[in-house]
């Protein structure tokens, strides 16, 4: 039984204006909490805030993982309070907010500032928080990192176009895979740690 009644906005979190091409958790973000705030609003609802694919239209509805997050949706300016980007990095934005996000534009900009960032971090002595993060969604964590590794070297095969054992997650296949991968892996995995910071 419901004993006060309450409102609430239904927005994604990419239809935020953003001058990076996709609305992220950046200030317009907090901005949007501030307003929902101040009308009196107790909710805001998102939709999935799961890794999308450009092959599925970016659909928050067809995530790649159940557990992990849209790396996109990582804002630039809070990357840059982090000391993990520089004023440099993040001036020459070729976007602006518009009506609709140009996700093709979209993802090649915020690809190359998360590229930055993850270099920067891997620059600096391993944090205990990361390796807190690592520890504590083990369960997930590894094998996503290393399906996207995958995804990425094979790309534009569907998994299930890929060899039978990687397909299959045959240990004897994966394991040789991991120290060629191992660059990608720890990327997807810091860009986690990102996200959900």
């Amino acid at each position: 039984m419901i004993k006060q009644r309450a409102s609430g906005i239904l927005l994604h979190v990419t239809s935020l204006p953003s001058k990076y091409g996709i609305g992220d958790f950046g200030p317009e973000a907090y901005k949007f909490v501030d307003f929902l705030a101040n009308a009196k609003h107790r909710y805001w609802q998102v939709l999935p805030l799961g890794p999308t694919s450009a092959k599925s239209g970016c659909s928050p509805y067809n995530c790649l993982s159940a557990f992990a997050g849209n790396t996109l949706l990582i804002s630039p300016e809070l990357l840059y309070e982090q000391g993990l980007l520089t004023k440099k990095d993040m001036q020459d934005s070729p976007l602006s907010p518009w009506s609709r996000v140009d996700y093709r534009r979209a993802i090649s900009h915020k690809t190359k500032l998360l590229n930055i960032a993850y270099d920067c971090f891997r620059s600096k002595p391993r944090s205990y928080v990361y390796q807190q993060f690592c520890s504590e969604n083990i369960l997930w964590l590894d094998d996503f990192a290393m399906f996207i590794a995958l995804r990425y070297h094979f790309h534009p095969k569907l998994w299930c176009n890929w060899p039978i054992e990687l397909r299959d997650k045959k240990l004897r296949a994966i394991t040789p895979l991991k120290a060629q991968l191992r660059d990608r892996i720890n990327r997807e995995k810091v860009l986690q740690y990102l996200f959900f910071k």
